[in-house]
């Protein structure tokens, strides 16, 4: 059975971990926005 101080652990870090990811996703998505809108020109 996992103690409580191991299960808290786990869990923020899984926490960190999704908003990491979640971050890095929503930077790739501006990234390809960006990128898109260039194509296009004015």
């Amino acid at each position: 059975m996992m103690s409580r101080r191991v299960q808290k652990r786990y869990l923020d870090g899984s926490c960190r971990a999704v908003q990491v990811i979640l971050k890095d996703a929503g930077n790739k998505l501006e990234n390809l926005r960006a990128g898109a809108a260039k194509e296009k020109g004015p």
